[in-house]
């Protein structure tokens, strides 16, 4: 294998496994489309876990409709992540994440990072109860992982969204020592 990839260390009762896999590189942003999340109490929601089968539901839903991602939406209409990542809003000269709800959020490494830095360009960066509506309104939208970093997400259900560069600096500080 050549190029970016992602090596995973997966522990169960039968021992330790590690395995490795290419990561697809992205070239100018994601497509994004918005999931009902059916099953908030999903087992282990809040840990990076195998039990993928609702993700996996989810990313066929978002690629049979020609994007990259899906956004899961909660029955009360709030956002809380991504199928493999986390969600960054620059609304106003702030940058908002979705508020940890209990089980219902994986509270990403590189979101972690971007939390504990508390400022990026001079954008404040705090968690937020956010909606659909709030990423149609935002001046930029992007999604984070801790392989792939920053992301700008340029629609949301065929909806253009706000492009900017914030997302360069969120990857720069994801990426940079601690």
């Amino acid at each position: 294998m050549t190029g970016p990839a992602a090596v995973r260390l997966i522990a169960n009762s039968k021992g330790i496994r590690m395995d490795a896999r290419a990561v697809p590189p992205c070239l100018e942003g994601w497509r994004a489309c918005s999931v009902p999340l059916l099953e908030p109490s999903i087992p282990f929601r809040a840990h990076k876990t195998t039990l993928r089968s609702t993700h996996e539901a989810a990313m066929e839903y978002a690629k049979a409709r020609r994007c990259e991602e899906a956004i899961w939406v909660t029955k009360e209409g709030l956002l809380t992540e991504g199928t493999i990542t986390n969600l960054f809003l620059s609304i106003r000269g702030h940058l908002y994440t979705p508020r940890a709800m209990g089980s219902n959020l994986l509270p990403g490494i590189a979101r972690g990072r971007l939390l504990a830095a508390g400022c990026i360009a001079g954008h404040p960066v705090t968690e937020a109860n956010l909606v659909v509506a709030d990423l149609v309104r935002a001046e930029e939208v992007f999604c984070t992982n801790a392989v792939r970093g920053a992301i700008p997400v340029l629609a949301l259900n065929d909806e253009q969204l706000g492009r900017g560069d914030l997302w360069r600096e969120a990857a720069m500080l994801i990426f940079s020592p601690l």
